[in-house]
């Protein structure tokens, strides 16, 4: 008997706390509906208002406004891109013309640089006798004929004729145009002794050719004998 007392008023007890949850959870729902009533309505006319009354100044923000901004700020990126290769095209045509300045600095070094050692290599062959001579080409300019052999030795009638007979075998054309053979000048001046021709520098030695000789004393006394004898026998008729 005693346990079912026990057993009863723990039923109690159960059934009392069960009611006091469910009050609880009405309380609850309750204070979450006036809440969500509370935000319904003024949420509501919010939304409606946007729709049956509409910010002209933000529809002129939206409409006019940014559409004009982006436009603008488009524009600004496309002038922004051309400065930009326009700048870039300036630089790389400033880059390339360096570059390009750079090597013909470097061409030129290097052109008197292999130019000195020319002069330099022709200057040691003249101390050895094997010289290089310049001829007028007929248009103005000059050009190099040799390396002819010559000696110190020689006299300057001798290197004048060692000359001659290379142009005859090596420069047939020329020496048939020079029959009276040549003379050999140092700056322009007639050589006066073979020891200058291995003193000259490169580019100094030229050659020009040699004016005919005059007739000689002979012959030309032949030819006044003979006008002589001829006046003679006209003079006697």
């Amino acid at each position: 008997v005693r346990w079912e007392q026990m057993e009863a008023i723990m039923a109690r007890k159960r059934e009392e706390k069960r009611r006091e949850a469910q009050v609880l959870l009405k309380i609850q729902a309750m204070s979450a509906a006036k809440q969500h009533l509370k935000s319904i309505v003024p949420n509501s006319v919010t939304d409606l208002q946007e729709v049956a009354f509409p910010d002209m100044t933000g529809m002129a923000i939206n409409r006019i406004f940014l559409p004009q901004l982006l436009g603008q700020v488009q524009q600004e990126v496309r002038t922004l891109m051309r400065a930009q290769q326009q700048v870039s095209e300036t630089v790389s045509g400033v880059v390339r013309a360096q570059i390009a300045a750079h090597s013909q600095s470097i061409e030129a070094v290097r052109e008197r640089h292999r130019e000195a050692d020319r002069k330099h290599f022709e200057e040691l062959q003249i101390r050895q006798g094997k010289i290089r001579i310049l001829v007028d080409d007929g248009h103005g300019g000059q050009v190099r004929v040799g390396p002819i052999q010559i000696s110190s030795q020689d006299s300057v009638d001798e290197v004048l004729n060692r000359v001659y007979q290379w142009l005859q075998a090596n420069e047939a054309k020329l020496a048939a145009e020079w029959p009276h053979g040549v003379v050999l000048c140092i700056d322009g001046e007639p050589i006066q002794s073979t020891g200058a021709i291995f003193e000259a520098k490169a580019g100094q030695i030229s050659m020009v050719p040699k004016s005919e000789p005059p007739p000689a004393e002979d012959a030309v006394e032949g030819e006044e004998a003979g006008e002589d004898g001829e006046e003679g026998g006209e003079a006697g008729q």
